[in-house]
């Protein structure tokens, strides 16, 4: 998979319908880039608050700090800047050290569809 020149490879799904990417990005060696694509629901009034996955990520270290934002990509249900207008934020929590962490993408207003989640580590 391509998005604006990057090349993805799928890691395995741990949430229901939420969809793991990662492009290996070390960012200068530092860093780690995933995408999370995350799924608020229907779009026919079912919309929801909060949506949830579990991130396979086996670079995950005790010290590692996660920040997570709304990727500035479009998705099959969005362009890129409902995220924004949708008021969405994200954070990891239960890091487990050689493992992966969790992936929790709020919407103020609530909304539907899918969004994908740049998380950094």
């Amino acid at each position: 998979m391509t998005i604006s020149g990057m090349r993805f490879a799928s890691f395995p799904v741990f949430a229901g319908t939420k969809l793991v990417l990662d492009n290996d990005d070390r960012l200068g060696g530092l860093y780690r880039r995933t995408l999370v694509e995350v799924d608020f629901g229907f779009r026919d009034g079912l919309e929801d608050y909060t949506a949830y996955a579990s991130v396979a990520a086996p670079w995950v270290t005790a010290t590692t700090t996660i920040i997570c934002s709304p990727a500035p990509v479009g998705t099959t249900d969005h362009d890129p800047l409902d995220a924004a207008v949708e008021g969405i934020s994200a954070y990891a929590y239960r890091i487990t050290p050689g493992v992966g962490f969790d992936l929790v993408a709020t919407a103020a207003n609530g909304t539907w569809g899918r969004y994908l989640i740049s998380a950094v580590g």
